[in-house]
């Protein structure tokens, strides 16, 4: 029997409904063993995909799951777009500098050791030295999503909070931007040939388009912010800031992807720049604003990357996932560590426990993995490979990291029962991470 000969625009919506349900009640069954809830999300669309895509085939139930998934891809990508811009809200630059000695050290170790160490991996276990180069560009970056969602759901608030958030927010960025340079190497060992200066030109052209389209729309966040938003009161002023905010993060968003350059730079530089422009008040409003439309965007983000993996792959990739998992884990935790050594001013439950709170791996993965196609010339079949080892590794990952992540804010002091507290819709109540203080 077919459910659907193809996908439409309601399959799909009628799919992300049912992803979301399922996705939010696994993730508070999730909670009752004491795992954190986005591993229930992505656990969800894991058995969503085992369902759809094996369960049901074999009943004679063809529900067309894959395509199902690749329709849903845009929500991924936005949904990575709120993430970024949240990301820039938390940079603040006076505050980043008090800490930038720290966060470059630990930034720059993690890169080198992560690349290098994934590269000489994947190289000695038989690959070649182009696919572990282009695999370890794509662990670079630190899954920004489950360290907002953890964060907001046990209210952290702290220094090792602050500097998670630095030092992920530029982690990304920069991880962004080296992946792009990377693919060059890659992409030419690939071929055979010779790198020369003017392949770089497009790289590099990406990363300045959507710094500059980032800052465009965080500057017209700020003047709408003045000249508009701050005049409304009570819930006019609410649904105000929740529709330009929406708005604004997702034209900066899509505005990225549909110039193929990163929409997910654009989106934190959109951030970081209108950030700059808030009061405390005002931040702590735009921010609970935000996080009133977030849940549900979340839970589908998860879902819908959980449905991406499958079980099935642990035996065909689980060796090479297992690599990637050393690799990625090893270098991001001896980074963090060797990194916060020599810092003076910072406190010892800061460096005992920000190794163990920079492993997560996701949504910024998964979708550079599925890229590769854009930016190198390579057989798809290679292209599938590399997805396949990315998505079998977040699998393994999200059975720890999150829950890493988790501990760590506890034995820091900084997270509280989340029962403790929920955000109410009268936002000035709301207790979150009170932000830059400025102006």
């Amino acid at each position: 029997m077919i459910f659907a000969a193809a996908v439409s625009g309601y399959t799909a919506l009628l799919a992300l409904a049912l992803m979301i349900l399922v996705g939010y009640g696994f993730g508070k069954l999730i909670e009752k063993i004491k795992l954190p809830e986005v591993t229930g999300f992505i656990f969800a669309g894991i058995l969503m995909n085992l369902v759809f895509t094996t369960i049901l085939p074999n009943m004679g139930i063809d529900v067309h799951f894959h395509g199902i998934v690749v329709a849903l891809e845009p929500v991924i990508t936005i949904a990575l777009g709120f993430v970024s811009f949240i990301l820039g809200t938390k940079f603040w630059i006076p505050a980043v500098m008090k800490n930038i000695k720290t966060i470059a050290k630990v930034v720059t170790l993690q890169l080198i050791i992560v690349v290098g160490l994934t590269t000489l991996l994947f190289f000695v276990f038989g690959k070649p030295l182009w696919f572990g180069l282009i695999i370890g560009g794509v662990s670079a970056a630190t899954a920004g999503a489950p360290i907002i969602e953890i964060s907001k759901k046990y209210h952290s608030k702290g220094p090792l909070s602050r500097l998670v958030f630095s030092i992920v927010g530029i982690d990304n960025v920069i991880g962004i931007s080296v992946f792009l340079i990377i693919a060059v190497f890659a992409n030419a060992m690939r071929q055979g040939q010779i790198v020369e200066l003017i392949d770089f030109a497009r790289p590099l052209g990406k990363i300045g388009l959507s710094i500059l389209i980032g800052g465009i729309t965080g500057l017209l966040l700020i003047f709408l912010h003045k000249k508009f938003l701050s005049k409304f009161f009570d819930d006019e002023k609410y649904e105000t800031y929740l529709v330009i905010s929406v708005g604004v993060i997702t034209l900066t968003t899509l505005m990225g992807y549909v110039f193929y350059v990163s929409p997910f730079i654009a989106s934190f530089v959109s951030g970081a720049v209108f950030t700059s422009a808030l009061n405390k008040e005002t931040y702590k409003y735009e921010t609970a604003v935000i996080n009133q439309f977030m849940p549900p965007l979340i839970t589908a983000f998860f879902v819908i990357a959980g449905a991406e993996l499958s079980f099935f792959d642990l035996f065909n990739y689980g060796g090479w996932a297992i690599l990637y998992v050393i690799a990625h884990a090893g270098g991001k935790y001896i980074g963090a560590w060797l990194g916060a050594r020599g810092d003076k001013q910072m406190s010892p439950l800061v460096k005992k426990n920000l190794p163990t709170s920079l492993l997560t791996q996701g949504g910024f993965e998964i979708f550079l993995a599925g890229s590769i196609l854009v930016y190198m010339t390579i057989d798809p079949a290679e292209s599938v490979e590399i997805k396949a080892i990315v998505l079998t590794s977040v699998l393994i990952f999200e059975f720890f990291a999150p829950l890493l992540f988790r501990s760590s804010l506890f034995k820091a002091g900084e997270a509280k029962d989340h029962h403790h507290v929920e955000c109410p819709i009268d936002v000035d109540t709301c207790e979150i991470d009170e932000g830059p203080v400025h102006h």
